[in-house]
């Protein structure tokens, strides 16, 4: 499932550039609609993995599929269930921004997907970007490298640099100017 969480975001938004294409009719778009981002929504849900990294994909991917589909139902789910982002950000995100593995690599990890939900969020009119736990987790790196740049040795993590980040930042400076 975490393949497909994965896997569903670019699709999602490929078929919302290409779904008013005349080349598709509409029992094609029910179809995939129906038999493609229906059921993987459903597998996504099954396979809710509570606080852990993975899910910040299964929630990535359900709410790339809930703004292509206009489901309402579901970003609100997404939002708020057990395991969801707003729940993530509460017990995942400690108070110093750092995802709870313990690992630079963990928490570069979750973070991309949780861009990817602030992303989708901000298209559907949604300030996520403005949750304090989520901009601590695009700092956090920040405050813990080394003046070279690299991290302590953290629980099982191997050797980082922020360097890795730098997409998360780039990302952060488009959005906050800051």
């Amino acid at each position: 499932s975490l393949d497909e969480a994965v896997g569903i975001i670019k699709m999602a938004k490929a078929y919302d550039l290409t779904r008013s294409a005349t080349v598709w009719m509409d029992k094609d778009r029910q179809h995939v609609e129906k038999d493609f981002f229906r059921l993987t929504t459903d597998t996504l849900l099954y396979a809710n993995r509570d606080i852990n990294n993975h899910q910040t994909w299964y929630n990535a991917g359900l709410i790339s599929i809930a703004s292509v589909l206009g489901d309402k139902e579901l970003v609100e789910k997404v939002m708020t269930m057990r395991g969801g982002f707003h729940d993530q950000l509460k017990r995942s995100v400690g108070s110093d921004g750092l995802w709870y593995e313990g690992t630079m690599a963990y928490h570069n990890y979750a973070l991309q997907a949780m861009i990817e939900i602030v992303d989708a969020g901000r298209r559907l009119g949604l300030p996520l970007h403005k949750e304090p736990r989520f901009r601590k987790m695009i700092e956090a790196p920040l405050l813990c490298a080394y003046p070279n740049g690299q991290f302590p040795a953290m629980n099982d993590g191997d050797r980082a640099f922020v360097s890795s980040f730098n997409g998360s930042f780039l990302w952060a400076w488009e959005v906050y100017r800051d």
